[in-house]
């Protein structure tokens, strides 16, 4: 009889909280291009800190969350760690995993060469490399809302509040292909645009 329903919550509380962080963040942003002649300088310096941040928090997240592979993650890692050490004892029910998920084979052919670098195994170097990719999402991500938007306030208010995406940081630990899917895909929407604008070929490969 306790457990909670499903939809239940505190409605008004979480729409007053809603309300309070939009409210320091258009104060915050209105601070930061306070004055006209440091915008591009305080923007510059904002996309740094949060890039970063970004990072770093990604690292100390898979380095302390106590985080071990299950499932899925540890079959794609098992496969790169066995493509690395030139290994092809593998059964058949493993076999049957790449059969069924053949969608594995990329993140499979990534992982095998960090393994081959960074040690047997050593999964905290892909969640490192995820780290970067947590940061480089913040960067491609401003580039875009940038082009796209082409006002300043819209550039901060981005940056403000990728300091407050949590899922993206967390999703770092995983052994897992997400994060580096969303930068790899923002890196292709902003490699069209730049090329919608200039026809330049290089922005298509």
């Amino acid at each position: 009889d306790n457990i909670p329903q499903q939809g239940s919550g505190k409605p008004v509380l979480i729409l007053l909280l809603m309300l309070v962080t939009l409210i320091l963040i258009f104060g915050m942003g209105k601070w930061i291009l306070r004055k006209e002649e440091h915008r591009k300088r305080n923007i510059r310096l904002l996309l740094s800190a949060v890039c970063f941040y970004a990072v770093i928090y990604g690292i100390a997240w898979a380095f302390f969350c106590k985080y071990y592979m299950t499932w899925d993650q540890r079959l794609v890692s098992f496969f790169a760690e066995q493509f690395a050490l030139g290994i092809d004892d593998v059964s058949a029910s493993d076999l049957a995993y790449i059969g069924a998920y053949p969608h594995q084979l990329g993140l499979i052919a990534f992982m095998e060469p960090i393994y081959r670098l960074c040690g047997w195994e050593n999964y905290h170097a892909f969640q490192t490399v995820n780290a970067l990719a947590a940061g480089g999402i913040v960067f491609v991500g401003y580039r875009l809302v940038d082009k796209l938007v082409q006002r300043e306030e819209a550039d901060v208010c981005y940056l403000l509040l990728m300091l407050g995406c949590h899922p993206l940081y967390i999703y770092v630990s995983f052994v897992y292909g997400e994060v580096l899917s969303v930068l790899f895909s923002l890196m292709a929407v902003l490699g069209v645009l730049n090329w919608v604008e200039s026809r330049r070929k290089r922005y298509l490969s």
